[in-house]
């Protein structure tokens, strides 16, 4: 499989991250050792600038 990037974690950053590269034209593989998406952040704090983020690049439940 060809990737122009790698996430390895599906966090809430990660998940941030993968869409906005993706969104950007990049072919973007994700690793995850966990069945589903990790819940929590692991990378940053969560408070209302970072849930904001998450929004804009399309990130969370409806």
């Amino acid at each position: 499989m060809d990737a122009d990037v790698v996430v390895v974690g599906y966090g809430p950053i990660g998940q941030t991250l993968a869409l906005l590269l993706a969104g950007a034209g990049r072919r973007v593989v994700v690793l995850e050792r966990q069945r589903r998406p990790y819940p929590l952040p692991r990378a940053t704090s969560f408070d209302g600038e970072t849930a904001r983020s998450l929004a804009r690049a399309g990130a969370g439940g409806a």
